[in-house]
């Protein structure tokens, strides 16, 4: 009798914590956590009342958002560019959980530059924008389009220096006739240079950088950040958001008939945080000493190798670099806590180098700069 009143009760508990935990999956997925409409999403994504956007339309939407239901959007937005409007075709992704992901990717060059554009334009009417920054000219020039179409008015213009420079352009007739119409907003793809940093035959993806000057390089690459081991970038180079397709830059490839070779390219290493990697960008320097570290045994001319082992950081890779007059280099990386760092030199006349660094030790940049000793060979 007691055993059969046992088995009775284990049952019963049983029963209780499975409706237990059943009830919490529902309570979590369906009443605590409030599902976005399609409208929330574009909100937090655009700002739709910003005069640069005329209409949002969703040409399909699939899936809740909620845990692993991820929703996708098939969006087209029309956006006020100069000469005229342009219909920008995109998909949007949304996930609740932690982190939230939420993105949109474009499906041409043409309207990430155009929307890169967009952004810009937003913040040069809240702040202004000096005369003298990268793609002024072109902010400048789609901000006084948009004034002879009254698309936005002179107070939308908030700094009163900048408003009276759009709305003396504006009043010259001839101004706008000369202004170069770009495809892609803030440049042309006309404009446009393939480099290939794989070998032949190798699978790739695009990676694009805006230069100041308003050319575009695109940098065919086998992972992404590995861009960061081909290109150096000089103040107000940006990268630009992927597309969905590789189809532009393959156009653009055939009409190059042959992509750049960018093979060995030594490195400066830059960064664009990623919100999803949380942690801080550090100026990584050291110096290099023979035998100690004393100010008269520095070792300008070294070739060091560096790598960055990183689940989420974008300077993440291996790179190339030589120590300058005074034994010093210098990287610019975006470090997390779980990354892990390694410094080696490999020379004919010192004892093979290899120093290990954890994040978790450089937690605010802390570790840096590094002193490095290396022990002459037959010591």
């Amino acid at each position: 009798m007691n055993k059969r009143l046992l088995i009775i009760l284990i049952i019963l508990v049983i029963l209780c914590i499975s409706a237990g935990l059943f009830l919490r999956f529902y309570l979590t997925q369906h009443l605590f956590i409030k599902p976005k409409s399609d409208q929330d999403l574009l909100e937090i994504l655009f700002d739709a009342d910003f005069p640069g956007y005329s209409n949002f339309e969703v040409l399909d939407s699939e899936g809740e958002g909620l845990r692993r239901i991820p929703r996708q959007m098939q969006i087209a937005v029309t956006i006020e560019t100069y000469p005229e409007p342009l219909v920008c075709d995109g998909e949007v992704y949304y996930a609740m959980g932690d982190p939230m992901a939420l993105n949109v990717q474009w499906h041409t060059i043409e309207c990430v530059g155009q929307m890169v554009l967009m952004e810009r334009a937003r913040l040069t009417m809240n702040s202004g924008l000096e005369l003298d920054r990268c793609y002024s000219e072109t902010i400048n020039n789609l901000l006084v389009y948009w004034i002879r179409e009254e698309i936005i008015t002179p107070k939308d213009i908030l700094s009163p220096e900048l408003r009276k420079i759009i709305l003396d352009l504006a009043s010259d007739d001839e101004y706008i006739k000369k202004v170069p119409p770009l495809d892609a907003g803030l440049f042309d793809t006309g404009n446009v240079v393939v480099h290939q940093v794989v070998d032949d035959g190798e699978s790739s993806e695009p990676a694009y950088v805006l230069r100041c000057d308003g050319s575009v390089d695109v940098y065919l690459v086998k992972y992404w950040n590995n861009v960061y081991q081909a290109t150096k970038r000089n103040a107000g180079d940006i990268f630009l958001p992927d597309t969905l397709t590789r189809e532009e830059v393959l156009l653009i490839q055939a009409m190059e008939n042959q992509a750049t070779p960018q093979i060995g390219v030594e490195v400066e290493v830059t960064v664009i945080a990623e919100p999803s990697c949380s942690g801080w960008t550090c100026d990584l320097s050291g110096t290099f000493y023979e035998g100690s570290v004393e100010e008269g045994n520095i070792l300008p001319g070294i070739d060091m190798g560096f790598s960055q082992h990183s689940y989420c950081s974008p300077t993440a890779g291996d790179y190339q670099t030589k120590t300058d007059e005074e034994g010093k280099y210098h990287f610019e990386i975006y470090l997390h806590d779980t990354d892990q760092l390694t410094f080696s030199v490999a020379s004919e006349d010192y004892l093979p180098y290899t120093l290990q660094v954890n994040g978790m030790d450089c937690l605010y940049c802390s570790c840096f700069p590094l002193d490095h000793e290396l022990d002459p060979l037959g010591e």
